[in-house]
């Protein structure tokens, strides 16, 4: 049993404090991870020890060594099952996003790591090069594990849509523990008045984090009746303005109109001549990594005090997610092509399978119910045959 160890102190002031901490060596460096609650710290300790140990092997198992065993096998498949340019494509892969990560220790990859590695890509490319990514990796970490070996952090269908190159979400959400209130404090937490309406945009319209971000006066319809958003772009990778992620993406979304008054009051706070929302000091768009990081501040607020884990793999994506989740989970959508088109989104298999019947719920019931109290009468005696 890992042995964690408990720090005290006294401040200035007098007050007294302690924690528990455990420490641990990965990639040749100590690292160590504490918490105020021992059963909480005791959890990922128990995943830390149990990745570390997860080959058989007391020394670190380098991706560079690894990558070349893996490299000889292909090798000596060619001509047989696979062509040379194969090769070449995924070493072309392996050079210019999985080898600049360092002569990392295999041995301490979690797939929370996996997942982190394939966002930070996310950014910059698009989902099917980040599946072969992916799979390249996986390849050359699978050289080391063992075919019956069930807990590798590669497993594809843990991360990956079965037939898509979407990035998988995790289980349902519990909207129980996951309420529209438990949102409304997470974002309460993130320090950022701009960032906070970004987030709530995305919950109130289910646009994109990208969308959100572009928002200007211009495209705030608030002299109709029903206030809308205009979404017309969205911004790449650089921060530059660009058309909506999918020729689907141009869509009106209604705002609420608690909303509406907030980004009133928002936009008055700005100079007359602002058009875009959400700016920094700079006068450039507000930057993706500062987003996350303020959101990861907020959810460790939110898991420190309700134990409380994201249930979601892509952070700042999601608020659009717990949307689109709700609207199907309250049956405010039961047709996907409907939400789809809400949403901005081209893959309607996609959006039917994560969404309409992830959540689907029979909205008919009292007509069903109806129908078998009518003619499945098991109160009756049976008929005798003749």
């Amino acid at each position: 049993m890992p042995k964690i160890k408990i720090r005290e102190w006294e401040g200035k002031t007098g007050k007294k404090g302690k924690a528990y901490y455990y420490q641990y060596k990965a990639n040749g460096k100590w690292n160590s991870i504490q918490s105020k609650d021992k059963a909480t710290l005791q959890i990922e300790v128990d995943k830390i020890e149990k990745q570390l140990s997860n080959v058989k092997s007391k020394i670190a198992i380098s991706l560079y060594g690894s990558a070349d065993k893996y490299w000889n096998n292909q090798s000596a498949k060619v001509g047989i099952s696979i062509n040379r340019d194969h090769i070449r494509d995924e070493q072309s892969i392996y050079n210019n996003h999985i080898m600049p990560l360092g002569d990392i220790d295999l041995r301490t990859i979690t797939q929370d790591w996996v997942v982190d590695f394939i966002d930070k890509k996310r950014n910059q490319l698009k989902e099917p090069y980040l599946k072969r990514i992916f799979f390249v990796f996986k390849h050359i970490y699978d050289v080391n594990i063992p075919k019956h070996f069930r807990d590798s952090p590669f497993i594809a269908t843990d991360h990956w849509v079965r037939g898509s190159g979407q990035l998988k979400t995790k289980n349902k959400i519990d909207f129980d523990r996951w309420s529209f209130a438990k949102i409304f404090e997470l974002i309460s937490y993130v320090k950022s008045k701009p960032i906070q309406l970004i987030f709530k945009l995305c919950v109130d319209t289910g646009c994109r984090p990208s969308e959100a971000r572009a928002c200007s006066k211009q495209n705030l319809k608030f002299k109709s009746n029903i206030p809308y958003y205009q979404i017309r772009h969205s911004l790449d990778r650089h921060k530059k303005i660009k058309e909506t992620k999918t020729e689907n993406g141009e869509r009106d979304v209604v705002i609420s109109k608690d909303l509406k008054d907030e980004l009133i009051a928002y936009m008055n706070s700005l100079p007359k001549d602002q058009d875009y929302l959400f700016l920094n000091s700079q006068n450039k768009f507000i930057d993706l990594k500062r987003m996350t990081n303020e959101l990861n501040f907020a959810l460790k607020k939110i898991k420190d005090k309700y134990n409380l884990d994201s249930f979601v793999n892509r952070k700042t994506y999601m608020f659009r997610h717990w949307t689109a989740s709700k609207w199907a989970y309250d049956g405010k959508f039961t047709n996907a092509i409907e939400l789809a088109e809400q949403l901005g989104d081209k893959d309607i298999n996609f959006v039917y399978k994560q969404y309409i019947k992830k959540y689907k719920k029979d909205h008919n019931m009292p007509s069903i119910s109806e129908y078998k109290d009518k003619h499945n009468r098991w109160s009756k005696p049976l008929q005798t045959v003749a």
